[in-house]
């Protein structure tokens, strides 16, 4: 099923939980969601799409469509902690083993 967005960005669910994120028809990202658990297990924009504002966009429909509230960030992905933070997550845990901070959503 297709899921039309703003600016030209669509979405289709590929299976339960993987999302593939299109622009004007073209793969540019993918996601992974856990509806179940409201977890994003990750999302990614490709390299020439990065700094446009789609990580963002992307980002604030799924948490809205699937009710995210906890998500995992590389330690290092400085973009990925702006656009969390920009949409109320706050860090909760840090596995330092695998480089990554647990991520959930402040309850107003």
């Amino acid at each position: 099923m297709d899921e039309k967005a703003e600016t030209g960005l669509s979405y289709r669910v590929a299976d339960y939980s993987d999302i593939d994120i299109f622009l004007d028809g073209q793969i540019i990202g993918s996601a992974s969601v856990h509806a179940t658990n409201k977890e994003l297990s990750w999302l990614t924009i490709d390299n020439p799409y990065r700094g446009k504002g789609y990580g963002q966009q992307v980002a604030r429909h799924l948490i809205e469509k699937y009710g995210i509230t906890c998500l995992y960030v590389s330690e290092k992905d400085d973009a990925a902690k702006h656009i969390f933070t920009k949409n109320q997550f706050i860090p909760t845990e840090h596995d330092y083993d695998n480089d990554l901070i647990r991520m959930e959503k402040v309850q107003s």
